[in-house]
Formats: C-alpha cells, structure tokens, sequence
C-alpha cells in the first residue's frame, strides 16, 4: 500500500466528518440537476415539481445502480 499525504476530510466535528469524495459526488449531483432541469425545461416544457422529482428517481436510481454493480462486480463470488 501506498501512503498519500492528502487529508481525505475537509471537516470534522465529533463524530461527523465530511470528505473531499462526499463533497464532489453532491456537487456533481447539483451540478447535473441544474442541466437536467435546464434541458427538460426548453425541450418538454415540464414544470419544476416533475423535473425535481424525475431528478429524485435518477439520483435514487444512480446510487442504488452503482451500489448493486459495486458489490457484483468486486464481491460477485459472495452473491453467486
């Protein structure tokens, strides 16, 4: 293993603690949201209360999603 001398916490109070990693994945959520919501706006015409609720159900969708292909993909012998 290597050592790295980047301090993968920003911030940390007690117990609770917030990482780089955490910080750029709800970036990249809010980021893409804001496109998404933008996109869906000019081309369908829906109202902000589908499009916050379409964004939701892909938010819900990716993590679940890439959760499910974390643990086939690198644990796949444990669920066979």
């Amino acid at each position: 293993m290597y050592e790295t001398w980047i301090n993968p916490n920003i911030l940390t109070l007690g117990p609770i603690s917030l990482r780089w990693y955490g910080l750029l994945v709800a970036l990249g959520f809010f980021m893409g949201s804001k496109i998404v919501e933008k996109q869906l706006q000019m081309k369908f015409a829906l109202t902000p209360n589908r499009i916050q609720h379409l964004i939701i159900m892909m938010a819900v969708g990716i993590l679940t999603g890439g959760r499910i292909g974390y643990a086939l993909f690198y644990h796949g012998d444990l669920y066979v």
